[in-house]
């Protein structure tokens, strides 16, 4: 009896010892969940049209060759600050960066934007006219200054040499806010002094090879009172020319069929 109640105090010793143990090892304080918390930094990249490289700090680098989302390898911890840049971009395009900075506030960061945009290059300079050239009183920019040609009468002068840009239409051209866009302007009439031997050459703009006849322009000479035609031009081609005889003073007159 004596050794069965020693065996017993020494088990309840023991029982305590072990209960003791355990009530220390749930004691102590809980790690918490914040501590090995890392977050990543990402977002979106739209109009991408080749390679992009990024980088978060400086250091962490992201190739992408595709507009969509992207997540960078590298996490950061609550209260650790990102910087994400373009470290390099497609040649013909330029990216930009939204949100590119901040801090981790205990989630994931998807709210970087990548946006890239095709380059716009300008160009800058000063266009000159060649002294002997001259344009139409009557084109189809209804901007422009507007004389009267369509007569003989109201003849446009023309100096000798010239290089003259006109518009000359059998129809309207149906375009809002264009000058002729209701009406035609199938005849213009120039006065030139030509020498003997010298060329006048009509040049079809707006030709076309597989539709000839729908730009048939002709070019008709006339004497300088303009009632006896002396030579013309005339067909669906995409030049025209007359060579004069003597030298004079005429009359040009440009004539729009189609």
């Amino acid at each position: 009896m004596h050794i069965t109640r020693s065996n017993h105090y020494y088990l309840r010793t023991l029982l305590v010892s072990l209960l003791a143990v355990l009530l220390t090892a749930c004691g102590g304080e809980s790690p918490t969940s914040s501590v090995d918390a890392v977050f990543s930094i990402g977002g979106d990249v739209s109009g991408l049209n080749g390679s992009i490289t990024l980088q978060n700090n400086g250091s962490d680098v992201l190739n992408i060759s595709a507009a969509t989302g992207f997540a960078f390898t590298n996490k950061l911890a609550l209260g650790e600050n990102y910087a994400v840049s373009v470290l390099t971009s497609p040649d013909n395009q330029t990216c930009t960066v939204s949100n590119a900075n901040g801090t981790v506030q205990g989630n994931d960061v998807t709210d970087v934007y990548i946006q890239c945009v095709s380059n716009i290059h300008s160009l800058s300079g000063s266009i000159s006219v060649g002294a002997i050239t001259q344009v139409d009183s009557d084109v189809n920019n209804a901007a422009a200054p507007y004389a009267s040609n369509d007569d003989v009468v109201s003849a446009q002068m023309l100096s000798n040499p010239v290089s003259l840009g006109g518009f000359s239409s059998a129809q309207g051209t149906g375009i809002a806010g264009d000058r002729f866009a209701q009406t035609e302007d199938y005849v213009d009439y120039y006065g030139v002094t030509l020498s003997a031997g010298q060329s006048l050459t009509l040049m079809v703009s707006d030709y076309d090879a597989n539709n000839p006849a729908a730009t048939d322009i002709d070019l008709l000479l006339y004497n300088a009172s303009g009632n006896t035609l002396i030579d013309s031009a005339e067909g669906t081609g995409a030049t025209h020319s007359i060579t004069v005889g003597s030298s004079n003073t005429y009359i040009v007159m440009v004539s729009a069929v189609s």
